[in-house]
């Protein structure tokens, strides 16, 4: 139900200022106000995002962003910059505001116990906004361990373990989003950020797992977890996208922040042997 906010950036042009491009689409949007040019600004407040270092900065962006995309009725560019503002800054008042948006659009969607999951996370974690998450909880006894059980004896049939039940695994990966998102200083939210990423893979939604990989390496990167990530985002790249060079640059990043992980002797066998054939696989093998 979240986009993922990495898959909307786009390759900025090298030869032009970056706040330059913001500006000239700036003045375009406000003499044709139509969803092109909204769409071009917000291209280029991504591409100014991806080069600002300083997170006041970053999150103004995003704000900005949010706004047109707003403006404009552009879903899942909002989703995205929404996403976005609660990485960057998961303690402020504007993201709890922003969860209890999200929270409520999934309650209307009928999504109502991964509304709930993240409700009963906002009352916890905003003081300010307690009342109002209680007062849209539809079952404030909701446990997301519980649900996630359940959920999990039904993705795989027994009959027929191979046909799984992507309704149900769909709805596994919402909660785990959701109790994280909602819940940004618990230790849980990386376990449930990694069963997300499992099953995610399970689906084929690699963009989801990709998205989920970056959440624990941007807000958990002292977690044992992330060295998982990296692993798993390395892998993706070069399995499921076959960006070669990018799957490269992770397996050389995990081998240098984690050289003693109990995964670097398989990241060093799969960086010895990316892009190889399966020809010269085997004569490795064989050799």
């Amino acid at each position: 139900f979240i986009i993922a906010f990495s898959f909307l950036i786009i390759t900025s042009c090298k030869n032009e200022n970056e706040s330059n491009l913001i500006i000239k689409a700036e003045k375009t949007l406000e003499a044709t106000p139509n969803e092109e040019n909204a769409k071009a600004l917000v291209k280029a407040i991504i591409d100014e995002y991806e080069k600002v270092k300083d997170q006041p900065a970053k999150i103004a962006l995003l704000k900005k962003g949010l706004e047109v995309a707003n403006k404009f009725d552009l879903k899942q560019e909002s989703s995205s910059f929404k996403l976005g503002i609660i990485t960057e800054d998961p303690e402020s008042e504007d993201s709890g505001n922003i969860l209890l948006e999200m929270a409520k659009d999934l309650k209307s969607r009928n999504k109502v116990e991964v509304a709930d999951i993240m409700f009963k996370g906002i009352a916890t974690n905003y003081e300010s906004l307690e009342s109002k998450a209680e007062a849209e909880m539809t079952d404030p006894t909701i446990n997301p361990d519980t649900l996630i059980f359940k959920l999990s004896q039904t993705i795989f049939p027994k009959d027929d373990p191979s046909n799984i039940n992507k309704v149900a695994a769909h709805q596994y990966v919402d909660i785990c989003e959701a109790y994280a998102l909602s819940n940004p200083k618990s230790e849980a939210s990386v376990e449930y950020l990694f069963k997300g990423i499992q099953m995610s893979r399970s689906l084929n939604s690699f963009k989801k797992s990709l998205s989920l990989c970056d959440m624990i390496l941007k807000k958990y990167p002292d977690n044992k977890k992330a060295a998982s990530a990296l692993f798993v985002k390395g892998f993706i790249m070069e399995n499921n996208y076959k960006q070669l060079e990018e799957a490269k640059k992770l397996y050389l990043e995990f081998l240098e922040k984690y050289p003693k992980d109990e995964l670097a002797d398989d990241v060093a066998t799969l960086l010895n042997n990316l892009g190889k054939s399966d020809e010269e696989l085997f004569k490795s093998i064989r050799k």
